[in-house]
């Protein structure tokens, strides 16, 4: 059973930093970057890595959108995806992800940290609304 927060803060480090964020651990796979009008969920499970924004448009209405695709498939260049490479763990390839998407969270997305809005206008895939757990452990924890 890995607890992947302590992963997440040290590769998130500069980011949480710069814009201000807080870390806030829901449980062992889920870590959340909490700003003022918006979260960032970072999923871990198994070979599963999901990052999910988090528009907290009122406390009546979160929105989310999957922030790894839209950078993957708007944001990265090709030579963005780097070499493959064989990892001696399941920890270390996670920890490699986790160092890959928040070092270009800082070369390509600034605007969407700071909190602009203006890329969900491009944001071509559905959104959905945040699970009522999820909701909660925000609701709970932002401002904090």
């Amino acid at each position: 059973m890995n607890n992947y927060s302590k992963i997440i803060e040290d590769k998130f480090s500069d980011i949480i930093n710069r814009y201000g964020l807080v870390l806030a651990v829901k449980n062992q796979n889920e870590t959340f970057l909490l700003g003022k009008i918006y979260a960032i969920s970072i999923f871990i499970r198994r070979d599963e890595l999901s990052i999910i924004y988090i528009d907290i448009a009122s406390k009546n209405k979160f929105t989310e959108y999957d922030l790894g695709l839209f950078m993957v498939s708007k944001r990265f260049s090709p030579s963005d995806f780097g070499e493959k490479k064989e990892y001696s763990d399941h920890n270390e390839l996670i920890a490699e992800a986790l160092n890959r998407y928040s070092k270009k969270l800082l070369q390509y997305c600034d605007d969407i940290l700071v909190g602009d809005k203006e890329w969900l206008k491009s944001y071509p895939w559905n959104s959905s609304a945040v699970a009522e757990d999820t909701k909660l452990f925000l609701l709970n924890n932002i401002g904090k």
